[in-house]
């Protein structure tokens, strides 16, 4: 979960089909909890989405309510998930995080409730006096925007295709990957290596930017602990971009799956993209003075006119409040950050190449930093033997074909990964681990 991201939700808070806003509750209270079941299941079953707590509608726009706890302590993982199993069938997982705008700011508890189920997800018990929320029914997300059930055959039909299509979408992943044993690559360039050059230019100027800020050099937003990068080049029939134009199409290749996206745009101008010798640079650090303190969220970024793409960002396993920094590496996030990288050089290729489907991406990953940490898994949801990295850097390449990408991307996750998986101690993950979180990526179950 990606607190910065979510901070975003407070800064122009509005009701939305993916976000519902509710006063300050009682945790306790059996109508609140009624509330927060009902909220839960029609997001599920629209696709997921969030629920803000604190919040009250002040004319257009909407100002913290009256009654904020002396403590948030209560607003939990537990507390939610125990809603959702007493009330919703089939049962699904939450999470709650305590958001605020700005740091030292007040924080407000939002409730991330996934979407991608297979089934309708149901009532299966009634609130207190039969109201809010009752056994047997249905809820979704409506025009309004309100939390309803469904209306209209419309609203069924919306309901039931969504799971059908998240049905299909994990049945094909599991099939292709069993079937194919290999993505579909193309033949190596002849031509010069044009790759690295651009790598190691986008690296000193990173360095070059970092020697315009005053502070330690344990600081995180120097990334001292371990990053990762991703850079590729688009090779084929490019139409050249720039300025304004570049940006926008840097925008329609977005990959709206995890909760700080890759090569993210701001807007705010502290910290938006700026031109730099006919490519277009960002440096996410932080407001003004104030430099981040989270290295997962202190992007440096690059893109030029013929497609050549940069990121460099810190590992998120840094910022954990129970585990020191710099001792474990989370066993899912690799097949997320990679996945995600992959669509979005795909997504840029058909933009900057008017589709053309011959059009492949060289990419390189390196990972640093990685002597002594150990493999976990984060989320606690995959259990893992003791596995150590002795080694401090991993680098993977490989070359695709940009139309292939979008259906073989279990295969092409699984080749790029491999190389820094394996340096734990031979760890080798299994096809349903790269499947599933691909799957779960797609779905925003961020």
């Amino acid at each position: 979960m990606d607190k910065s991201r979510l901070a975003e939700i407070l800064r122009e808070p509005r009701e939305t089909l993916q976000l519902e806003i509710k006063e300050w509750l009682d945790p306790v209270d059996k109508e609140h909890r009624a509330i927060i079941a009902k909220a839960g299941i029609a997001l599920a079953n629209h696709g997921g989405g969030h629920i803000l707590i604190g919040m009250t509608e002040d004319g257009d726009t909407y100002r913290e309510a009256v009654g904020r706890p002396t403590s948030l302590d209560a607003f939990n993982t537990d507390w939610v998930n125990g809603i959702i199993d007493r009330f919703a069938e089939p049962a699904f997982h939450c999470e709650v995080r305590h958001v605020s705008v700005q740091v030292g700011g007040p924080e407000f508890p939002v409730v991330c409730v996934p979407g991608g189920h297979k089934v309708p997800i149901r009532a299966k018990r009634s609130g207190p006096g039969d109201k809010i929320i009752n056994d047997g029914s249905y809820y979704t997300r409506r025009p309004g925007p309100k939390s309803e059930p469904p209306q209209s055959g419309r609203d069924w039909d919306d309901l039931i295709q969504r799971c059908i299509h998240n049905r299909r979408d994990e049945m094909l992943d599991h099939i292709r990957i069993i079937l194919s044993g290999s993505v579909p690559t193309a033949p190596q360039a002849p031509e010069a290596d044009a790759l690295m050059p651009w790598e190691a230019e986008a690296l000193r100027r990173w360095e070059d930017r970092l020697s315009e800020v005053s502070c330690p050099s344990d600081h995180p937003v120097r990334m001292p602990l371990g990053r990762w990068t991703c850079a590729y080049r688009i090779i084929g029939d490019v139409t050249p971009r720039r300025g304004e134009e570049l940006l926008e199409r840097l925008r329609q290749a977005k990959q709206p799956y995890t909760g700080w996206a890759t090569w993210w745009i701001p807007t705010k101008p502290s910290i938006a993209p700026y031109p730099v010798d006919g490519l277009i640079e960002c440096w996410i650090k932080g407001d003004d003075a104030l430099l981040r303190e989270d290295a997962s969220h202190a992007d440096f970024w690059r893109a030029a006119p013929d497609g050549r793409m940069f990121l460099i960002r810190g590992y998120a396993e840094d910022d954990l409040e129970r585990i020191p920094p710099g001792q474990v590496f989370d066993v899912t996030l690799p097949v997320w950050r990679v996945g995600e990288c992959l669509l979005h050089a795909a997504a840029l290729t058909k933009l900057l190449t008017n589709g053309d489907d011959q059009a492949k991406i060289d990419i390189r990953f390196t990972w640093t930093g990685l002597v002594g940490r150990q493999l976990t898994s984060v989320s606690r949801d995959r259990w893992l033997e003791p596995r150590t990295s002795r080694q401090g850097n991993v680098q993977a390449r490989g070359l695709f074909l940009a139309a292939a990408l979008p259906d073989a991307l279990p295969e092409a996750v699984r080749e790029l990964t491999t190389p820094l998986y394996e340096v734990f101690d031979f760890f080798v993950p299994p096809d349903s681990l790269i499947v599933d979180e691909l799957g779960k990526m797609r779905k925003n179950k961020f």
